[in-house]
């Protein structure tokens, strides 16, 4: 095409859109200026250069989509340097954006999940709603109807999150319309429901168009058609009322006058008033019963009145319904109407398809002959939709006047009633206060009796009830022994015990020289023996400093203080029950050699430092302790001498101003290097 033949269309453009056209220009030229300047290293990048690329793709999206995408991958290039996880998750949505408009659906697919997967770490719940929202657009592209329902789904959840309804509502049309693909036309319309209320009460107009258009196909697919005609108004009457608006927003010198425009609100009005009125009986009944049980929480009597006054209403609608089903006369116009209703939607769909051809035809005298057709067709429409209005009065009346018949045959039998319900009330009344006398004296036999099986029960309960806090203390001291008190109620309250940190604790261990040497002399019994009368004595030292046994691991004994209840004198502790635990052993080698048997030598090692202490598995619970600390005990240990209390450096910084130390030096210990020690000879 010449240049001379598009220049008065570009003319045109400019004239019709110049403040939108200008105004971009403007912003992209001054997108360019702010990043001349980093670039020309007038400025560091920062985060404001970041959102200036992004904003830069934002708008060359759908021209120039290459571009766009080249300039999403510079600012996530530059969220990365920076580490601006939001300027990363735009960035990454920019590129999605780009890709669709570019047409690579699989690639957009992939770079939307990055995005889902960059706006979960910055929390960002409504963008996370809105790129599901897009995955799901694809999956529709695509003919995957399941996919497309389960990212749309998904999306509505992160709406719900953020409570953000006026956004959800294209995707709940959405929704209801992949549902009417997939040929389940109870949830679309559900959706199809859900959705025109929700535009309805933030007044917008597109969505209010597509969810009427889906309620009307649903209407027709169910032959529905009085139902049918009344959603096919309303989607005709929001698309010429958005039509207009668009006009109005957009084309400043549009030729629609301020009186259209009122007439066009006005119609809305009515449309509205009249869509509220065309609600489902059921339907409304559910609401009502919900709102008052809402005021019934809220002890707003007045209103719960109002609304139990409501229902009784419904509920007289409901018997008159019952009751006009039973007139032939009222059902005759009624299946006049549904006759009427369905030719109406025929015939406006002939119109709309010569309509159709009409526009698509390209010989004038057929267009011109079509279209004279297609108002043919659509006068026949009107005619019927007179109809409809002179059926709708007709059916009106007759349901009046079957409502009076109705009232007047209830009166009568009300009164029929109220004589035979009098004469009927004497009888029983003479009757009752005969029976009364004697259920009197039954009723005093048989309380006398239940008052004597209600004793024998509360004995038998009571004894039950001995027997189970008997057993309750058995298995309550039974898990004391075998865990310590807070972590035992701990996992008798809620089923688990979560492991804890102590800073300070201090871990004693002890172990028998030559063991095994010893053992070899005795019965596997006489071993136990003896094992159990060190460990028994131990146990009593323990107890006496406050002092929690961890476990005993053959011939090793380990136990610690500072927990489960943290202390600030558990190094004290401790040392004060290793050196008692070597008096112990130090009496009984005397008794031991008095009677000439083999002798048990005791080391003994400690150490102080944090530790995570608790139960974990859920199958024979025992109370454990981990950490390095617990390592550096055992090597303070089988680092020691049989008699001695061998300490670490770091015991020592704690207890050095109340016990008597003696310094070995750095002594090597197994995987840990040099260590200071201690032995400790007694109190100052």
């Amino acid at each position: 095409m010449k240049i001379y033949k598009i220049f008065p269309l570009l003319i045109a453009i400019f004239i019709i859109f110049p403040n939108n056209i200008l105004a971009q220009v403007r912003g992209i030229d001054s997108l360019y200026f702010v990043l001349a300047k980093y670039e020309s290293n007038q400025k560091e990048i920062d985060t404001n250069y970041v959102n200036t690329l992004n904003t830069l793709s934002h708008t060359l999206h759908n021209n120039q989509p290459d571009t766009a995408f080249y300039y999403a991958q510079k600012a996530f290039d530059a969220s990365e340097k920076i580490d601006f996880p939001k300027g990363k998750a735009n960035s990454t949505k920019q590129q999605s954006i780009s890709l669709v408009s570019k047409k690579n659906l699989n690639k957009a697919l992939e770079y939307w999940q990055k995005s889902v997967m960059a706006y979960a770490q910055i929390n960002d719940t409504k963008e996370i709603a809105h790129c599901l929202d897009n995955i799901g657009t694809i999956y529709e592209q695509q003919e995957n109807m399941p996919q497309a329902t389960e990212y749309y789904l998904k999306s509505l959840r992160n709406y719900d999150v953020v409570k953000d309804e006026k956004n959800s509502v294209f995707v709940v049309n959405k929704v209801a319309n992949v549902y009417f693909k997939r040929a389940n036309f109870e949830k679309s319309g559900l959706y199809a429901q859900k959705a025109l209320r929700i535009a309805q009460e933030h007044n917008i107009f597109s969505e209010i168009v597509k969810s009427s258009a889906l309620i009307y196909e649903l209407a027709k697919n169910e032959k529905d058609y009085i139902k049918a005609i009344e959603y096919n108004e309303l989607a005709i009457l929001y698309k010429d009322s958005l039509f207009f608006l668009e006009k109005k927003n957009y084309i400043k010198q549009a030729d629609i006058s301020k009186k259209e425009y009122y007439k066009q609100l006005r119609k809305m009005q009515e449309l509205l008033k009249k869509n509220e009125e065309l609600e489902n009986v059921n339907v409304e009944r559910q609401k009502l019963f919900r709102l008052a049980l809402e005021q019934q929480n809220s002890q707003d009597k007045k209103i719960a009145s109002e609304l139990s006054k409501k229902e009784q209403e419904i509920q007289k609608l409901n018997k008159a319904q019952k009751v006009l089903k039973q007139d032939k006369q009222y059902q005759s116009i009624e299946n006049e109407r549904i006759k009427n209703a369905k030719n109406a939607l025929e015939k406006q769909s002939e119109a709309d398809r010569l309509l159709s051809v009409a526009q698509n035809e390209k010989n004038k005298h057929k267009q011109d002959s079509l279209h004279q057709l297609a108002k043919s067709k659509q006068a026949e429409v009107e005619i019927h939709l007179n109809e409809e209005r002179r059926l709708q009065a007709e059916s009106k009346q007759r349901g009046l006047e079957v409502m009076k018949e109705k009232e007047a045959k209830e009166f009568q039998q009300y009164i029929n009633y109220l004589i035979l319900a009098g004469l009927i009330s004497i009888a029983i009344f003479a009757y009752y206060i005969f029976k009364s006398r004697q259920k009197e004296i039954k009723q005093k036999e048989e309380i006398m009796e239940k008052n004597e099986e209600i004793q024998q029960i509360n004995e038998e309960l009571n004894t039950t009830l001995q027997i189970v806090e008997s057993e309750r203390a058995k298995s309550d001291a039974l898990l004391l022994n075998i865990l310590p008190l807070q972590t035992a109620q701990e996992l008798k309250n809620t089923g688990t015990s979560i492991p804890k940190h102590y800073d300070v604790v201090t871990v004693l261990f002890t172990d028998f020289k030559g063991f095994t040497n010893i053992a070899e002399k005795f019965t596997p019994t006489q071993v136990i023996e003896e094992l159990n009368t060190c460990f028994l004595a131990f146990d009593e030292i323990c107890g006496k400093y406050g002092l929690e046994k961890i476990k005993t691991i053959g011939d090793a004994y380990m136990c610690a203080g500072g927990l489960p209840v943290a202390n600030e004198t558990n190094p004290f502790d401790v040392v004060n029950a290793g050196l008692e635990m070597q008096r112990w052993m130090a009496k009984w080698k005397l008794e031991k050699e008095a009677k000439n048997e083999p002798v048990w030598e005791l080391r003994l090692g400690i150490h102080t430092g944090e530790v995570v202490a608790g139960v974990i598995g859920n199958k024979k619970f025992a109370y454990d302790i981990w950490g390095d600390t617990v390592n550096t005990a055992s090597r303070m240990e089988s680092s020691g001498e049989v008699g001695k209390v061998n300490i670490s450096g770091t015991t020592y910084k704690y207890i050095k101003d109340s016990f008597e130390c003696t310094f070995r030096g750095a002594v090597k210990a197994k995987n840990k290097g040099e260590i200071d020690m201690y032995f400790v000879n007694g109190e100052l």
